[in-house]
């Protein structure tokens, strides 16, 4: 009975999570619902400041080290003392990580595990302490420090006869939960996406997501996908020639905002006269019309690929194949969707998509409703309409394929590559 009275105890004080309470009682809100959606001291710095972080932390402290001394206290004479503070600790540090109260989704446990160490010997609580702050500053990852103190804390007692074998045991079997609650923290370390100490310490973290919102013909590709898919579906035409200049000049008149952009569309698809068969040949060769700049921004382009939506007057079809690459997902285009009759001859555009309706790249931002810094980058009027919407706080003429002085003139900046658009992202960061 001992031991289930120790369990109980410990458990039962590790559920108490101060970082519930604080966030739900005082601040209105689940922490769990904010930031990393963990329920710990970390989480609380990220979302409310130091000084509610660190009061978080102390009670976390606290109550795994009131669970030890009070099983010192009451079992003061069982020769098994230290097995059993340490039984008390754990589970404290169960109780933290899985609170029933909360469906047993709590926090990882760290600051829960340091009271544990110092209730049952204050000057080892603080070396602990120590250990992961100087961690922390030399990796920039609370999380890495909180991993190598699971791991290595279960190897320096054994090595050190601090404790006994079945100690060991179960403190290394804490580590191992401890580890495997930082599973996203160690996925995010490797793909550098992982909040670093200085980060919070600096408020950076705390800065408006920047969302960037790209034209694609004559931007992320250097040509206009429907003059490429005519030069494959007129190449046996004998007024080839003629038809293709008919697209282009009508193409040129609907970007200079000339010609409204939907009536355009379907004056092209009428000449175009293509099927299903020359959209799959175009697919294979859009690959080789990326923009060079684009290509060297591959890993920008990947590593923000959650705040990055495709708006264009394109084809998903056409245009998902070449953006999936740089990790940009189908549901981030807003673009428009072939129609076909029987004998898949394309013969218009389906009518419920945003870009089938005017104005469609406006109603296809505004639907996002982006929270942040909205750029928009694109050589044609119609993306300049988004910024003239008050959809986008800034409108980048994009020039390296194709320069229109009408679009020109409205940019904020113009921009030759795409090294230089994220130029100018690093200034507003500044």
């Amino acid at each position: 009975m001992i031991y289930l009275y120790t369990i109980l105890i410990g458990y039962l004080l590790g559920c108490f999570q101060a970082s519930y309470f604080i966030s739900k009682y005082i601040h209105g809100f689940d922490i769990r619902n904010k930031g990393t959606g963990n329920a710990g001291a970390s989480n609380m710095v990220a979302t409310l400041g130091w000084k509610t972080g660190f009061i978080t932390a102390f009670l976390d402290v606290l109550k795994a080290t009131v669970a030890v001394w009070i099983i010192t206290y009451l079992f003061h004479e069982n020769s098994n003392l230290l097995f059993l503070k340490y039984l008390a600790g754990c589970s404290a540090v169960i109780g933290h990580i899985f609170p029933f109260f909360m469906h047993f989704k709590g926090g990882k446990g760290l600051a829960s595990f340091m009271g544990l160490l110092f209730g049952i010997d204050p000057i080892l609580g603080v070396s602990c302490m120590a250990s992961v702050m100087i961690l922390t500053l030399v990796t920039d990852y609370v999380a890495l420090a909180s991993i190598l103190v699971y791991i290595l804390f279960p190897v320096y007692g054994l090595t050190t006869n601090l404790f006994e074998i079945n100690v060991f045991y179960m403190t290394a079997s804490l580590g191992i939960l401890g580890v495997f609650k930082h599973r996203v923290n160690i996925q995010n370390m490797i793909n550098h996406k992982e909040l670093g100490f200085w980060t919070v310490v600096k408020g950076k973290h705390k800065q408006e997501p920047t969302y960037l919102i790209l034209d694609f013909d004559s931007t992320i590709i250097t040509a206009e996908t429907l003059d490429e898919l005519a030069k494959i579906s007129l190449m046996d035409d004998p007024n080839k020639e003629d038809k293709i200049n008919q697209i282009s000049s009508i193409t040129e008149k609907a970007m200079n905002g000339e010609v409204h952009f939907m009536d355009a569309l379907n004056q092209r698809i009428k000449i175009l006269q293509a099927t299903q068969s020359h959209l799959d040949i175009l697919k294979t060769q859009l690959h080789k019309k990326l923009s060079p700049s684009f290509k060297n921004v591959e890993n920008y382009i990947q590593e923000n690929a959650d705040n990055i939506y495709v708006v264009s007057g394109g084809f998903t079809e056409l245009i998902f194949p070449v953006v999936k690459e740089f990790g940009i997902s189908k549901e981030h285009i807003f673009a428009n969707v072939f129609t076909f009759d029987d004998t898949e001859l394309i013969n218009g555009v389906d009518p419920s998509q945003f870009l089938a309706q005017k104005p469609g790249k406006i109603d296809a931002v505004k639907s996002l409703n982006l929270d942040g810094t909205v750029i928009v980058i694109g050589d044609g009027y119609t993306d300049y309409q988004i910024k003239k919407a008050g959809l986008a706080h800034h409108f980048i003429a994009y020039t390296e394929s194709i320069s229109r002085p009408n679009v020109i003139k409205k940019g904020d900046i113009i921009a030759t590559s795409f090294n230089e658009v994220i130029d100018f992202i690093k200034t507003l960061k500044k």
